[in-house]
């Protein structure tokens, strides 16, 4: 029977209100977003009625009809858009000017963020959110092994040369040539002579 889970969902957050009402709050706003799931799934079926489980609940009637409505609107293109410049933003603050790690870190975040969505409005949000250079999983599961087959650490740096220390997992530095340090530095580095300048 259509809406039959989520009116037990509903039944079990007025039950929880009896001994912790923080926890049903939250459990009631889940069965407000179930619900307008409902609504979506409803519209895209092409059923148009209220469940006869939703005929007496406000909440679940109206979070239903407004699932409806956002079937019919589509994606906010606007809000979708300013939540990718958001999540491009952190992502480019955090990715020390390399490009793979700024995909990485900018596609995982449109990853967790595109869970939010109705399905019907995935493909118009991916549009949007290649604009800012998002990559799918598996094109960024290429792109790791390309950099892996090519001499590049994960943040798209080559080895050696990534300022996150990445290097070649074999280099145990038993071939460094330590010509090029001072002597003293050497010697204070290894704990045989004093830190800092010695007097004369």
């Amino acid at each position: 029977m259509r809406g039959l889970d989520t009116r037990v969902l509903l039944a079990q957050a007025r039950i929880m209100q009896v001994t912790d009402w923080q926890k049903a709050a939250e459990m009631t706003v889940e069965v407000g977003r179930q619900a307008e799931k409902d609504g979506i799934t409803d519209a895209a079926s092409g059923v148009h009625t209220l469940p006869a489980m939703f005929n007496d609940e406000l909440l679940l009637a109206m979070q239903w009809c407004a699932g409806q409505r956002r079937y019919e609107q589509g994606l906010d293109r606007a809000a979708w858009r300013t939540r990718c410049e958001k999540m491009a933003s952190d992502a480019n603050n955090g990715c020390g000017l390399s490009h793979d790690y700024y995909q990485t870190r900018f596609s995982g975040s449109v990853d967790w963020a595109l869970r939010d969505l109705a399905k019907h409005e995935i493909a118009d949000a991916l549009q949007i959110a290649r604009e800012f250079d998002y990559a799918t999983v598996e094109e960024r599961e290429e792109g790791a092994s390309w950099n892996a087959d090519n001499g590049y650490c994960s943040h798209g740096i080559e080895l050696g040369c990534c300022p996150a220390g990445c290097d070649y997992p074999d280099d145990d530095f038993d071939d460094f040539d330590e010509s090029c340090i001072p002597e003293d530095v050497l010697l204070e580095a290894s704990g045989q002579a004093p830190c800092g300048p010695t007097s004369a």
